[in-house]
């Protein structure tokens, strides 16, 4: 339950990430959507967003275990990593997550998904 918990913390400070990230234009940095106009630009960025919450909505609810088990350890590595991308990106010109929430919600995702991952492969156990 712990476990379980410490996760979906993770999961949810991601998505609170990607509120965030939507304020802070994180397309303008991006690959191939920073070649877009704006407003298009914006459009796909939110759009490709719904396929990817679906997926993650209908692999949480299956009862396979072995699959939410796959899931949480991919996604903890992702999560665990994406503060990687925001330190690399953070000298960008057109990187606008330089308050203290933005970082402190990149720092948390990448925290929790970390001592997750830790717990998931029995490295430490609460």
């Amino acid at each position: 339950m712990t476990s379980d918990l410490i996760f979906y913390s993770a999961l949810a400070l991601m998505l609170t990430h990607q509120y965030d990230a939507v304020r802070c234009h994180e397309w303008r940095m991006i690959p191939p959507l920073s070649t877009m106009e704006d407003g298009l630009a914006q459009r796909v960025f939110i759009i490709t967003h719904f396929p990817m919450l679906v997926l993650i909505f209908l692999i949480l609810t299956q009862p396979d275990g072995g699959l939410k088990y796959n899931f949480q350890l991919i996604t903890d590595i992702i999560m665990t990593g994406h503060i990687g991308k925001h330190i690399f990106l953070n000298s960008h010109e057109k990187n606008e997550f330089k308050d203290s929430v933005s970082k402190t919600i990149i720092f948390f995702v990448s925290a929790f998904a970390l001592l997750h991952l830790l717990i998931l492969l029995n490295f430490i156990s609460l």
